[in-house]
């Protein structure tokens, strides 16, 4: 019984974390757009990807969770590690959009608001 609750706390602590993930978010996201920072929509998006990942772990703990069945006799704690993964692949692509709009803005003059660039630091 005392497991059952922990594992029920993994998926309280997800989606206490999924609703600051998504607040981060919308905080960047705006910050971002009316700053013109790559780095903070950058960081932003990187959140985004968090929020989506917390929100595949929460859907894979909540099956790992459930009893052995005809089909699976050891029951199905398999989830949470395929949610993990789908986690660091969100991670990579990420990675991937950031790199590549950092390399496109190499080549162009983007300005950024400097009157709003503190919000730089806040981020």
């Amino acid at each position: 019984m005392i497991n059952l609750l922990s594992d029920k706390g993994k998926i309280r602590a997800l989606k206490i974390s999924l609703a600051a993930i998504i607040s981060v978010v919308i905080v960047e996201f705006l910050l971002g757009f009316v700053v013109g920072s790559l780095a903070i929509l950058g960081d932003g998006l990187h959140a985004a990807f968090d929020a989506l990942t917390t929100f595949i772990l929460i859907i894979t703990t909540a099956a790992s969770l459930k009893p052995p069945d005809e089909e699976h006799m050891y029951g199905h704690e398999k989830f949470e590690p395929i949610g993990g993964l789908i986690g660091g692949i969100a991670l990579v692509i990420t990675s991937m959009i950031i790199f590549y709009e950092a390399f496109l803005r190499l080549f162009q003059n983007v300005p950024i608001n400097l009157e709003l660039s503190y919000a730089g630091f806040i981020a």
